[in-house]
């Protein structure tokens, strides 16, 4: 079993002394921490960084980042104000993308999946583009 990317927030002791113990009495765990005012730990691909007063929580996946993949992959994308319209649901008989264009569909698809923990707007047209990643037709980038 392989478990990735687990947050746990509390008692800096108890962690050290209760709960990483007993954790690596069965796993294999390796683990970063903030060590104090000013320090990060990277998390889900967002910068987590100790405040004196909280925590400074960065997103490390930006819209444009995304935009900037897909012009590379694609070609040139269309600016429209809202992420898609209802046509996505639509059954697609575009011809399906050749084994380069799928693996960067793939990887774009993923980038965004990050994003939409920050951009609940997103949401519906990242799930509809996941749902299509294992037989993925003509990028929807550039159409």
């Amino acid at each position: 079993m392989h478990v990735h990317d687990l947050l746990v927030c509390g008692d800096r002791e108890f962690f050290h002394e209760t709960f990483f113990k007993k954790a690596q009495e069965k796993f294999q765990v390796s683990f970063t921490e903030l060590g104090g005012v000013g320090t990060s730990i990277s998390f889900l691909k967002k910068r987590m960084t100790q405040l004196e007063d909280g925590i400074l929580v960065t997103p490390g996946i930006s819209s444009e980042k995304i935009v900037e993949a897909c012009e590379q992959s694609f070609g040139a994308v269309r600016a429209q104000l809202v992420p898609c319209d209802n046509s996505i649901q639509l059954e697609d008989v575009s011809q399906p993308l050749k084994p380069e264009d799928t693996s960067n569909y793939r990887s774009i698809v993923g980038m965004a999946s990050y994003l939409g923990r920050d951009r609940p707007d997103l949401i519906f047209t990242i799930k509809e583009l996941a749902g299509k990643m294992s037989r993925p037709l003509w990028s929807p980038c550039n159409t």
